[in-house]
C-alpha cells in the first residue's frame, strides 16, 4: 500500500500519524527530515495558517493553509509551502487528510496547534514587534 492512501486511511479512521517529512518547501517550520504528528480534522474546523496534510494524487504534502474561498456551493483552500514563493493549485475539502499537530526535531516536541501555542505564538510576536518600536523610538 502507498504511504499517501495508507495515511489517508489511518487519519480517516480517527488516529494521529507520526512520520518523516521529506523535502524543505516547509522550511522553517518543518525540517527535512523531521517527525511529524497529524491528527484528523474536518474541514470546517480548520483556520487560516494551520498546516494541513493533504493529498496530491499517489502523495501527500503538508502545507499552510494561507486562504479559503467558494466556487459554487464547493469550498477551496489555498495552500503553499512556508519556503514556496507561490500558492499550491486550489484543493477540495476531500483532500484534506489531516491537520499537522505537531513537529519534532532533535528529541524537541513543537506543538503547532492548542491554543496554548497560539497564545505563545502571538505573545512573542507582540514582545519582538514591543522591543522593535522601543528601539525605534529611543
Amino acid at each position: 500500500m502507498r504511504f499517501a492512501a495508507l495515511a489517508e486511511h489511518v487519519v480517516g479512521t480517527g488516529m494521529s500519524i507520526r512520520f518523516r517529512a521529506c523535502g524543505g518547501s516547509m522550511y522553517p517550520t518543518i525540517f527535512d527530515g523531521d517527525v511529524i504528528t497529524v491528527t484528523p480534522v474536518a474541514a470546517h474546523e480548520v483556520a487560516r495558517g494551520d498546516i494541513l496534510l493533504y493529498r496530491d494524487g499517489d502523495r501527500v504534502l503538508a502545507h499552510r493553509l494561507i486562504r479559503v474561498s467558494s466556487h459554487g456551493t464547493e469550498t477551496r483552500f489555498r495552500l503553499r509551502g512556508d519556503s514556496n514563493a507561490s500558492c499550491d493549485a486550489p484543493i477540495a475539502a476531500a483532500q484534506i487528510v489531516g491537520r499537522v499537530e505537531a513537529v519534532e526535531r532533535d528529541g524537541r516536541a513543537i506543538v503547532l496547534h492548542t491554543t496554548g501555542a497560539v497564545i505563545q505564538r502571538t505573545s512573542a510576536t507582540i514582545r519582538r514587534y514591543l522591543m522593535l518600536c522601543r528601539r525605534l523610538l529611543a
